[in-house]
């Protein structure tokens, strides 16, 4: 699952899924509702969407073939679901959350200026080409959705061994946020800090409608 507005064709994404297909997966990328190469529009990117995306995926995915086992992982805003679904359903067997982000990470500060905005506007690359920007208008509903979800609260309902990674030098979602989640869930579950290594997102940054 990718980050906050991010493809599921950046390199790291791309490379994991090739990682797990070497090791006996099947891997699936996506694109969330809303966003990217997926139908919708930005209204309809939200927490509760992204979830029913994993849900119709997972199922397509069953029709297809039996397995034994079901990892579901991401990083960032993908890892926050990833989590949040695990929760959800316990036919996932695994679940992966490189940095996952929480309510905790965003700051009272951010919340109020994207509330008195009306939108958040954020920018990210193009995965076909890095000098290209595409830009994205995410409305505060976004932020009104996502209010229905606790991840660290969550946590503890996960029935899947879990595997959380977070970076030395992330000051986006520091390791302390992580290791919140990371404490409040059960065994069987580790955590790893990756040495000298920051988030991979862009930065989200409010600015006016007009």
């Amino acid at each position: 699952m990718s980050g906050l507005l991010d493809s599921k064709d950046y390199v790291g994404l791309a490379e994991l899924a090739n990682e797990l297909t070497k090791h006996g997966y099947t891997s699936v990328r996506f694109d969330p509702t809303g966003v990217l190469d997926s139908d919708g529009d930005i209204t309809d990117y939200t927490i509760t969407q992204y979830l029913s995306d994993i849900k119709s995926v997972l199922e397509y995915t069953l029709t297809q073939s039996e397995y034994t086992d079901i990892l579901l992982g991401g990083h960032s805003r993908g890892g926050m679901v990833s989590l949040l679904y695990a929760a959800r359903d316990n036919r996932i067997s695994k679940v992966l959350g490189i940095m996952p982000s929480s309510d905790e990470s965003m700051t009272p500060k951010r919340e109020r200026e994207w509330k008195e905005i009306g939108v958040s506007v954020s920018t990210r690359d193009l995965p076909s080409n890095r000098d290209k920007k595409r830009e994205f208008r995410v409305p505060f509903s976004h932020v009104e959705d996502r209010t229905q979800y606790n991840v660290v609260e969550d946590v503890a309902k996960i029935t899947a061994s879990i595997v959380l990674f977070a970076g030395e030098q992330d000051t986006l979602i520091t390791p302390d946020d992580v290791k919140r989640i990371f404490n409040n869930a059960d065994e069987p579950k580790t955590f790893t800090i990756i040495p000298k290594v920051g988030n991979f997102s862009s930065r989200i940054t409010p600015v006016s409608t007009r």
